[in-house]
């Protein structure tokens, strides 16, 4: 290329790349960064392209691996057999034969396609540098050459007349000035070129095979941290950290003695601060010249950066591996490009490199993996956004499982959409309790429609939110629509609505009514009646939130309660009744024989029918404290023995008040057919005191005692008299009053004693 001739600004990049992907991926990075960029997909269309416009490209960026066609290497070989512009390879291929196989074509840079895209673009910069150097020291060669030509033409000419040494001499400054003008080209580029280093980072190097110097540039100097002058190669070895000087000296030999692209990354310590620095550099070696010509980049913030990037996501990477949901990345054709353990485990394989680069159509079998590739086209195509969604996936056993899932769309940082991001939840357990629990909330539903009695639920505003058929009041099941949601006030009389409302505030405030006879009007008219209970309803924190209400029915207990209460009125007006007519029948028997006592002279058979008037008596007192007692099935004992025993005072001490009588008597209640026993027991024990305890006209005291003692009940009669007759023995006493009392004892269950000492103690024993 002419050294005159001036490039546009923009740098122009033939790309021959065969994959389109790729190709479209390099060309969007070169764009980013200024340059125009070319596209060819084969070898052959690349020489095509080059040869219509040669003047048109500045570099080529050329795949190795191109199709059926001829590859990069020999396309490459093909362009520069005619031309002369940089050609930088790009291959996956790390292979050393490979390596050299473009290294016998040109010596511009060899990049693997797996590198950061920095990598590429300072491999590129560094081939326009290197290529710039060899334009600027073939011009220098050339203008070199015309001036030898120049001045052996002088020579001849000044050999031959002095007028050809005069116009010799007038080129010479011509050419002393075109030099001048020249250099000074040379120092402003120069100039240009420390500018671009000192933005760029980067410095250059040349150094000759064996010298002891190395040729530094200000960028480098400023890079290394060298003073100005001339810098020693043994300076420069001691520049980077000894654990990268022998992978240094390898690669430089290797360099050197076998043409391997010199490219390496190392840490130097800066000469004069000490600080650490990351390089990039590269090299290539003339072996004509036998110089080595070099370029650096310090890469440190780039290093940093991508050390951060990588712990990132390492630390991202370790989080979405360990979270419980499964979680997983699609690119725009629905591939997995990331997928968690969880989401391995949803789709029941254990290495991620199974599922990687698969859509759902490939990892889950029918129906499923069909719903799930439409869901993430529709998803990625901007059809749909999936939120929460409940879906079911079979295992491979056979058993379901459920994932509540959410898909969005994943989006690059120019807004681009190029996938999608899904995740899915575990809720197969919740799902089972909310089954469950739907099964409890039937079963107890139907137990509660099923009850007989009456249930429902309110709200702390009284509102019925369940109840159950009997709680309709008699109405129609489709009446419950009617009831729900409605207060007392709406249901029921202002009456009943006001004691409803109020009882509710009672269980609301945590205060439960139980078991409470409750009324209500039926739609015929009639009373309805309910045993009600209200308890408060609770949450889990034990606050409450509303109540439960069961009424039973109780109508016909009520009706039926009604009617035995009349019927024991009926039976006590006939009972009072009955016992009237006994004690009238009584007290008749025992005036036909006081008519016959009367008119009987012998004293034996008085004292017989006298005995007999008494026991009838005692009888007839019991039938008359039953008529005059509300309470007809069971006598006041100690108003009865009280009565009794006066009774028996006045007719045995016939008014005199020689003998007293004193009581200490308890309360004691017994049923008919007990008090007449005690009754008749009394009434001897009286009789036998009053009759043999004071012979002779004696005083004395008669004291009578009813008391009770735990279940027992005992009666006594205690005279200060003259005491039984020496040998009387209760039990085998023949008397007609002694053989009435043992009997009447054995009656009662009880036990009947005689104690003598200073007068006679007659008692007997009992249950009360």
């Amino acid at each position: 290329m002419p050294a005159d001739e001036k490039r546009p600004a923009i740098k122009t990049i033939l790309l021959v790349e065969d994959e389109a992907v790729i190709a479209l991926s390099e060309i969007r990075n070169l764009s980013r960064v200024g340059y125009s960029v070319v596209h060819a997909a084969s070898g052959e269309a690349g020489i095509e392209l080059y040869r219509k416009d040669p003047d048109r490209y500045d570099l080529i960026l050329m795949d190795i691996d191109l199709g059926a066609g001829i590859d990069g290497t020999e396309a490459a070989r093909e362009i520069l057999r005619t031309h002369d512009v940089p050609v930088l390879f790009l291959s996956s291929h790390t292979e050393p034969v490979t390596v050299a196989k473009t290294e016998a074509i040109t010596n511009y840079g060899y990049v693997v396609k797996s590198s950061v895209f920095t990598v590429l673009d300072a491999s590129i910069k560094m081939a326009f540098k290197l290529f710039e150097a060899q334009r600027r020291l073939f011009q220098k060669n050339m203008e070199i050459e015309a001036g030898n030509e120049r001045l052996r033409v002088t020579i001849e000419d000044l050999q031959m007349t002095g007028e050809k040494l005069e116009s010799a001499n007038r080129s010479l400054l011509d050419s002393e000035l075109e030099v001048t003008r020249q250099s000074r080209r040379l120092v402003e580029s120069e100039a240009r070129l420390r500018r671009a280093e000192a933005v760029a980072g980067i410095g250059n190097w040349e150094y000759r095979h064996g010298s002891e110097f190395v040729l530094v540039s200000e960028g480098a100097r400023r890079i290394f941290g060298l003073p100005e002058g001339e810098c020693r190669l043994e300076e420069m070895s001691a520049l980077p950290l000894p654990e990268y000087r022998q992978e240094l000296g390898e690669a430089y030999r290797a360099l050197i003695e076998k043409g391997k692209p010199y490219d390496c990354r190392y840490k130097i310590s800066r000469r004069g601060t000490g600080e650490i620095l990351d390089l990039h550099s590269i090299a290539e070696y003339d072996p004509q010249c036998g110089m080595v010509f070099g370029v650096i980049q310090d890469v440190t913030n780039q290093e940093r950066i991508e050390q951060k990037v990588r712990r990132e996501q390492l630390l991202l990477r370790t989080l979405i591996d360990n979270l419980p949901d499964s979680i997983y990345f699609c690119d725009a054709e629905g591939r997995k490009i990331l997928a968690n353990r969880a989401d391995l485990e949803v789709i029941g394989l254990s290495d991620q490199e199974e599922v990687l680069g698969k859509t759902d159509l490939e990892l889950f079998p029918g129906e499923t993996g069909i719903r799930g590739h439409r869901d993430n086209m529709a998803v990625i195509e901007g059809v749909e956004t999936i939120i929460n969604r409940e879906e079911s996936f079979a295992r491979p056993d056979g058993s379901l499982f459920w994932l509540l899932t959410s898909k969005i769309q994943l989006r690059d940082h120019t807004g681009a959409v190029v996938g999608l991001v899904g995740i899915g939840r575990d809720i197969t357990e919740r799902k089972k309790a909310e089954d469950e629990a739907a099964q409890e909330r039937i079963f107890l539903r139907t137990l509660i429609n099923n009850l007989p009695d009456p249930v429902y639920f309110k709200d702390l505003s009284g509102r019925k939110t369940i109840s159950n058929i009997a709680a309709f009041h008699g109405k129609d099941p489709s009446a419950e629509n009617d009831e729900l949601g409605k207060t007392d006030l709406e249901l029921f009389s202002p009456e009943i609505a006001l004691r409803g409302y109020q009882d509710d505030q009672k269980v609301f405030g945590g205060e439960p009514i139980l078991n409470r006879e409750e009324y209500f009007p039926d739609d015929s008219g009639g009373a309805r009646w309910l045993l009600t209970s209200k308890v408060p309803l609770r949450n889990a924190q034990g606050e409450i939130f509303g109540l439960v209400g069961i009424g039973r029915d109780i109508t016909a207990q009520k009706r039926l309660e009604e009617s035995l209460r009349r019927t024991a009125e009926q039976k006590s007006v006939l009972m009072r009744e009955l016992e009237h007519r006994v004690k009238n029948s009584l007290n008749v028997i025992s005036s036909l024989l006081n008519l016959e006592l009367d008119a009987i002279g012998d004293e034996a058979a008085r004292r017989v029918l006298g005995s007999a008037i008494g026991r009838i008596d005692s009888i007839t007192s019991v039938y008359e404290r039953l008529y005059m007692s509300e309470d007809l099935a069971t006598v006041d004992m100690r108003d009865y023995v009280e009565r009794l025993a006066a009774s028996i005072h006045r007719t045995m001490a016939l008014g005199g008040d020689r003998l007293r009588v004193s009581m200490a008597l308890e309360e004691l209640k017994l049923d008919a057919a007990r008090a007449v026993p005690v009754g008749l027991i009394l009434n001897e024990m009286l009789t036998n005191a009053f009759k043999y305890a004071y012979p002779l006209g004696a005083e004395g005291e008669i004291r009578v005692t009813l008391a009770r003692c735990g279940d027992l009940a005992r009666l006594s009669v205690a005279d200060d008299g003259a005491g039984l007759p020496e040998g009387l023995d209760p039990a085998t006493a023949t008397s007609t009053g002694m053989m009435i009392m043992s009997m009447l004892a054995q009656q009662l269950g009880g036990e009947l004693r005689l104690e003598t000492g200073d007068g006679t103690t007659a008692s007997v024993t009992f249950v009360a």
